[in-house]
């Protein structure tokens, strides 16, 4: 099977991100005792992607689907003490109809 070819760079994103869910591991699927007696609970964190031609980082977590972009052409990298972004939880958006 093969992907059709995305128009642009966003494209090929959204299209990455919608295959790799494929392979994403819900909380409590896949669960078990290691050989070493180690109780194990597998699932999927986070996915990111990395758009090298269009200098985008992104990434989706477990407990909010909505993808976080970095844009890293405007990444401002100067000092020398790492900085942190907490993602934050997603909420659900409620419609009226």
């Amino acid at each position: 099977m093969t992907l059709e070819q995305p128009a642009d760079a966003t494209e090929l994103e959204h299209l990455t991100l919608h295959a790799l869910n494929n392979f994403d591991i819900p909380v409590g699927m896949m669960t078990g005792v290691a050989a070493t007696g180690v109780e194990q609970d597998d699932q999927t964190k986070w996915v990111s992607i990395a758009s090298l031609s269009a200098r985008r980082y992104i990434v989706r977590i477990q407990s909010n689907p909505t993808p976080v972009v970095v844009d890293l052409a405007s990444l401002d990298l100067t000092g020398d003490a790492p900085r942190q972004l907490d993602l934050l939880p997603g909420e659900f958006t409620p419609v009226t109809l």
